[in-house]
């Protein structure tokens, strides 16, 4: 798997996640938001691996 397939799963997930957030609340929303958060952090790092050719 290439890093642009990640980066498609990636997203998939992150967009799963929001969904998620808008369907909750309270306690469980926030570990949502805390997922959202770090699934955007990996994201980024396979878009800086995929520019940088790393």
């Amino acid at each position: 798997m290439n890093h642009h397939e990640e980066l498609r799963i990636l997203r998939q997930r992150r967009r799963q996640i929001a969904a998620g957030i808008r369907n909750t609340t309270g306690h469980q929303r926030a570990s949502l938001v805390a997922s959202y958060e770090a699934a955007m952090r990996a994201e980024n790092r396979h878009r800086i691996a995929i520019e940088f050719d790393l």
